[in-house]
């Protein structure tokens, strides 16, 4: 019978145990870091972006009120002003679309495009007020942003003040309500339940929070910038009233920067923390794509519903870049948070 040394089978138990403990000392301070990051990402990100859309969506209702009692170029000029605040931070949560805007059908309440001119017009001719409870029954793309920037600047973007009626406003008003009130739903609930509810298990936080920036990035480049490019359809054009559709994919991304930063109000522990831990390569890959992605939109200096047809070499960059960055964002970073937690 073999016979074995019991100082050697002690040492190799205690080799082991130790070996155990470190990895599991390394996994805890793994996890630890994900769920730093993803504290940071709500605090930093996603619930002073709700909070900063709330006051700038009651700042418009205001606006809105001062406007029906005496209508001026100036005021209108403030109110246009002021939709494209409200709209730049909600295209700035657009890398996060989760939770209460995702499982309480706010994102289509608020975004819905293309919208129906003749359904809207129809409308303006069946009433004269509008509730809350109007709204509710409203289908999605009688509310939210699209139909409150046709009010405001005409179907060619060169309404004036003669051309506002009281009944065009009370429906201006009525929307920037809703606007409002939505913006208050998912500010309330990031600030109360759901930070709570959505940190209780860091990997699947920060899986939903990388789909997410994904998702985004997919969106502009085959949807908002992808889609009017290859049918050459200026009306697929978002935001086409207001001209403002470049900056709303230029907010898309610096929304998943925001997000990987864990960036808006200061800086926290970010996604980028977690990925600099593991993999300094992929964090530079990382950065250097969103750069590449907002520069080639830049390039872009008509309105977008021009661009198509008179700068198509940018328009398929910027498509191409930010393909790229969503490409990175499935196939790299989301499989290196799936192997390390």
């Amino acid at each position: 019978m073999k016979k074995y040394n019991h100082a050697w089978v002690i040492f190799v138990s205690i080799l082991l145990g130790s070996c155990e403990s470190n990895q599991n000392q390394i996994q805890e301070n793994v996890s630890q870091l994900a769920n730093e990051c993803v504290q940071g990402v709500i605090n930093h990100t996603i619930i002073p972006t709700y909070d900063s859309m709330t006051i700038e969506s009651e700042r418009l209702a205001l606006l809105l009120a001062e406007f029906k009692a005496n209508p001026t170029q100036q005021k209108l000029d403030s109110i246009r002003l002021q939709w494209k605040l409200i709209r730049e931070t909600w295209e700035l949560s657009e890398g996060f679309l989760f939770g209460p805007v995702a499982t309480e059908n706010i994102d289509p309440r608020l975004d819905t495009w293309p919208i129906n001119i003749q359904d809207l017009e129809n409308l303006l001719q069946k009433q004269t007020v509008f509730s809350q409870t109007d709204l509710n029954q409203f289908e999605d793309g009688l509310k939210g942003f699209h139909p409150l920037e046709y009010l405001l600047w005409g179907k060619d973007g060169n309404k004036s003040v003669s051309q506002f009626d009281s009944i065009q406003i009370n429906l201006m008003i009525a929307l920037s309500n809703d606007i409002a009130g939505l913006s208050r739903s998912c500010s309330f609930q990031w600030n109360t339940s759901f930070a709570n509810e959505f940190q209780l298990n860091s990997k699947e936080a920060m899986l939903e929070i990388i789909g997410a920036m994904q998702g985004i990035c997919s969106e502009v480049a085959e949807g908002k910038l992808g889609e009017p490019f290859e049918l050459k359809n200026a009306q697929l054009e978002e935001s086409p009233f207001s001209k403002n559709s470049l900056e709303d994919f230029k907010n898309n991304m610096i929304s998943v920067r925001n997000v990987y930063h864990a960036s808006f109000v200061g800086d926290g522990k970010g996604v980028a923390d977690f990925v600099k831990f593991f993999n300094l390569s992929l964090h530079n890959k990382i950065e250097l794509q969103l750069k590449l992605s907002l520069q080639a939109l830049d390039a872009i200096n008509v309105p977008f519903g021009d661009a198509i047809h008179q700068q198509p070499v940018a328009v398929k960059n910027a498509i191409d870049q930010i393909a790229a960055l969503s490409e990175i964002l499935e196939t790299e970073l989301l499989p290196l948070v799936q192997d390390r937690l």
